[in-house]
């Protein structure tokens, strides 16, 4: 008994002084695939049996392939899982590519992919698409494609003579190439005038939806009408230029300020503002101007420029209040449901507006009105069934 012990206490202390097997040994990385591979974890040692003086590892590879296109990708791979007996030759390190036999093996594989359209040519689709949808609404080229469909459906004779194009400055319009003419109001101004002509003679049809977001962005210009549309539609943040900044009309900004709004939402409910509003404003505003001469005559030219052209707006604002221009000048409907291309074309005509410069931040919604304008424009000059 005591030499059976004495056995089991030299083994089982072999066992432990055995070096120890760094994980590197088992780091062989397999077969790449067809992109790359990969293997799936270091071996994991059991503990040591005193018995067998060896011990137990667990291993697991794997291997991956990946195949993309361009409309999607998919991978393949597998894995296996060996558990067994580390032989000597392994914890020696002679070769630590030579497997051992398992005594627990275990494998699998696997399949993913998903389609994806490259961005590209989804981009290429749609810019196709909008230029053969703008090419094909244009006023002489839908009449000529109805004037062949009737000739070929015998209903009428073909056309001898070529149908004459829109004019130069309405096709500018129409297919703008830069969109500095679109922001610049120009665009939307000739768009303006050809609806109001073809509406003159009886045109009719739906029109594009305007959201109030979109509204709030469009300035406009023209007669003192337009000054005060675009202030009292944003009373409380009024655009004070640099020169406000000054101390001396810094102490008056927020009187002004103050005494426009009071006015202004009398503006904004579709009626003119009440008479003592107007007077006290008139005489805050006065001071303002009182005051703005020794500033201004001071600045840079361009700051100058600003200042002034601000004071002329905030002048023709106060003058549009006193008579009854103010009222119907917004409808407060549009803050809340907004309104279309037609009831917008209707208001500008009614008030002699036209489309101003589109302030900074604003490009984007000059573009979708220009898009609303081309839309309701085509469906104008549509053959009527």
């Amino acid at each position: 008994m005591t030499r059976l012990l004495v056995l089991l206490l030299l083994g089982g202390a072999g066992v432990l002084a055995t070096p120890a097997v760094s994980s590197a040994q088992f780091g062989y990385r397999y077969g790449a695939g067809y992109n790359y591979g990969y293997n799936f974890g270091a071996p994991v040692f059991g503990p040591a049996n005193p018995f067998f003086a060896l011990p137990r590892f667990n291993y697991q590879y794997g291997q991956q392939y990946n195949f993309n296109t361009s409309l999607g990708s998919f991978s393949y791979g597998t894995r296996s899982y060996y558990s067994g007996i580390a032989p000597p030759i392994f914890l020696s390190g002679y070769n630590p590519y030579v497997p051992s036999v398992p005594i627990y093996q275990q494998g699998g594989s696997y399949m993913t992919g998903g389609a994806q359209v490259r961005p590209d040519l989804v981009q290429a689709a749609e810019r196709a698409l909008v230029k053969a949808q703008r090419e094909a609404s244009l006023p002489d080229v839908k009449a000529q494609i109805s004037d062949q469909n009737n000739y070929e459906k015998g209903v009428a004779a073909a056309s001898g003579s070529v149908i004459q194009p829109p004019p130069p400055d309405l096709r500018k319009a129409l297919d703008v190439a830069n969109p500095s003419e679109v922001t610049s109001g120009a665009a939307l101004n000739e768009l303006l005038n050809e609806i109001v002509r073809v509406e003159a003679k009886g045109a009719k049809g739906p029109a594009a939806y305007i959201p109030p977001l979109q509204m709030d962005d469009m300035r406009f210009a023209g007669p003192p009408a337009a000054d005060l549309l675009n202030y009292a539609r944003r009373a409380g943040n009024l655009p004070f230029p640099t020169a406000f900044d000054n101390p001396v009309l810094a102490a008056l900004r927020p009187e002004l300020e103050r005494d426009f709004t009071a006015a202004a939402v009398s503006v904004q409910a579709g009626k003119a503002p009440e008479m003592a509003k107007l007077t006290k404003l008139e005489a805050t505003f006065q001071r303002v101007q009182d005051s703005a001469g020794s500033v201004v005559k001071n600045l840079p030219f361009e700051e100058a420029a600003a200042a002034r052209r601000f004071l002329n707006r905030m002048a023709n604002a106060i003058k549009a209040m006193k008579g009854t221009t103010a009222n119907g000048l917004i409808d407060p409907k549009w803050a809340a449901e907004g309104l279309t291309v037609a009831d917008l074309v209707r208001h500008m005509t009614r008030h002699k507006l036209q489309f101003a410069s589109a302030p900074r931040g604003s490009e984007e919604a000059y573009m979708a009105m220009h898009r609303n304008f081309t839309t309701y424009l085509f469906v104008l000059n549509a053959p009527k069934k």
